[in-house]
């Protein structure tokens, strides 16, 4: 069974619990960092890394490097405009209905107080509210695969990780694109609102997965030991029990160790644990995630994510207003969002295997 297959089925797996932890259903306390202080993002992201170095080491060596950076390009292009549609469907609702202003005031601060501001800084990346971050932060780092994967196979791997370690480094010292740099920001550019995600420490996790795409098409794939799976599993254990606080209140203590949005050292090594662990169910369990209608959520993943954003924006404040945050709507909301994903991801596969069809025809 293809990689590729396996690891489209773990995006859609990813996309399934980042549409549960946005809509904040009982289920959430579950899903969001459910095996210790990693969530459904640093795999989003790695995996991004992690696949599309797969799919561009083919494309590099049929057609050479220029055909890459041509349709990294493209593709860079093309998650900007979804990012760009699916931000002005959200603020055109939020500003014009009463309902979803007042839902999405916290999310939507800087645009409802600045609109014309906030969506001129869009169109450069510069206002990214909740919600919708994780598609500009793709978008950057893609622009970067073609640069990867040339400084990988000129043989400076080292050098290339050894840098992403420091800028990752760089971010723990508050020198990163963070809270405190969207403040200078937007004080002399109102609307202006970086992602809660900071580039500095989010990038290592992209370069990570590039590289492992690397290793795997240069024919020397990075295999960990197999009885490093004890070890990883010990950590997630130890985590995920004071995550849920069996260990007792002590995340204040060491807040700086797991903090999310500069992926603090802690968080590092219990996501690195996860690799090792789902690494071997995969080689193991080679039909764990390569369930079909996973696969078609993965392989579709930006236009179903995309999807799931607006559907949030414009659902959830109804779902909220009607039914007073009532468990069971919030979990039907899920439900609904869900097979929506599902068909428009459905429709698309369709579409594409009668297009292949007609060609070999």
């Amino acid at each position: 069974m293809s990689r590729i297959v396996q690891l489209d089925g773990l995006r859609g797996l990813f996309i399934i619990l980042i549409t549960i932890n946005h809509v904040n259903t009982p289920l959430t306390e579950f899903t969001y960092q459910p095996l210790g202080y990693v969530s459904a993002a640093e795999g989003f992201v790695f995996l991004s890394g992690l696949v599309a170095g797969l799919v561009y080491y083919k494309r590099l060596a049929r057609t050479g490097l220029r055909k890459v950076v041509v349709g990294a390009i493209q593709r860079a292009r093309t998650i900007y405009i979804y990012h760009l549609i699916s931000l002005f469907i959200v603020c055109a609702v939020g500003y014009y209905s009463i309902i979803h202003y007042h839902y999405w005031t916290e999310v939507l601060t800087r645009f409802f107080q600045t609109p014309v501001q906030s969506l001129v800084l869009s169109l450069f990346l510069l206002y990214q509210p909740d919600f919708l971050d994780i598609l500009p932060l793709y978008c950057l780092l893609l622009l970067s695969l073609p640069f990867l994967m040339y400084q990988f196979r000129k043989g400076n791997s080292r050098w290339v990780l050894a840098v992403s370690i420091g800028i990752w480094g760089m971010s723990q010292l508050g020198l990163g694109l963070s809270y405190k740099a969207t403040k200078l920001l937007a004080s002399y550019l109102p609307g202006a609102e970086l992602s809660y995600m900071d580039i500095f420490a989010w990038q290592i996790l992209f370069v990570a997965g590039v590289y492992l795409a690397y290793r795997r098409a240069s024919g020397n794939e990075l295999r960990v030991p197999s009885y490093m799976i004890w070890p990883a599993i010990a950590i997630i254990t130890v985590l995920t029990l004071n995550r849920f606080n069996v260990l007792g209140k002590t995340e204040d203590m060491w807040w700086n160790l797991i903090d999310k949005h500069r992926l603090g050292p802690l968080r590092l090594i219990n996501f690195g644990a996860l690799v090792i662990v789902i690494d071997f169910l995969m080689r193991s369990y080679r039909g764990l995630f390569a369930q079909s209608w996973l696969v078609i959520l993965g392989k579709h993943s930006l236009q179903v994510f995309s999807l799931h954003i607006v559907l949030i924006f414009l659902l959830l404040p109804m779902v909220a207003y009607y039914s007073d945050n009532n468990s069971i709507a919030l979990l039907a909301l899920v439900g609904f969002i869900l097979v929506c994903l599902y068909l428009l991801a459905w429709v698309r596969e369709r579409k594409k295997h009668v297009q292949k069809v007609a060609v070999l025809a």
